[in-house]
């Protein structure tokens, strides 16, 4: 699976990161880059159903009304908890529907009759379970983070990056070792 794509469907989750935390950009610009980024680089993920890229437009989406909208600023403390919340429903939401969302990439680069390869399925089912520990992570750390501010220091910032490059790291890698491990060469 090409983690370039991966990283590339989750850049609007990285660029918000990166301007709400790290920048004084406003907030409201950030929130309507981030959905404007969400759409153009998702829009071939959108038109193909792929669940990240749709949870991924309709956070945005949602934050952008309740903020720039309804003027309910506070919920902004609450964004990283929702957001890892969000991303933590679509990864779980993927497994429960049969479909995990790593599988949605990995079919872009694997020939249709492999699809139903038993080992496919599978690592794209370990692929996604992984993701949704990392999201666990991001989601625990956020929760702390708003429960006692400050108290876990460059622990939260680790972990807004984690759950997304641990996750891309992981999906880099893993398909090998799993190849490996099960004696096969060259599949999924």
């Amino acid at each position: 699976m090409n983690t370039i794509d991966l990283l590339v469907s989750f850049s609007p989750w990285l660029l918000f990161a990166a301007l709400a935390v790290y920048t004084p950009v406003p907030f409201e610009v950030v929130l309507l880059l981030s959905l404007a980024a969400s759409v153009l680089v998702g829009h071939k993920d959108l038109k193909d159903w792929f669940i990240i890229a749709w949870a991924t437009t309709l956070f945005f989406a949602v934050v952008s009304v309740l903020v720039l909208v309804l003027w309910w600023f506070d919920a902004i403390p609450l964004i990283g908890v929702a957001s890892n919340g969000v991303l933590l429903l679509a990864t779980v939401g993927s497994l429960l529907a049969g479909v995990p969302f790593t599988e949605q990439y990995a079919r872009r680069e694997v020939p249709k009759e492999e699809w139903t390869d038993p080992f496919f399925i599978r690592l794209n089912r370990q692929l996604t379970v992984f993701w949704a520990l990392m999201f666990v992570i991001g989601l625990a750390s956020e929760a702390l983070y708003v429960l006692y501010p400050g108290a876990l220091g460059i622990i939260t910032d680790i972990c807004i990056w984690l759950p997304i490059f641990g996750g891309a790291v992981f999906t880099a890698r893993y398909p090998e070792y799993a190849e490996r491990k099960a004696g096969l060469a060259g599949s999924a």
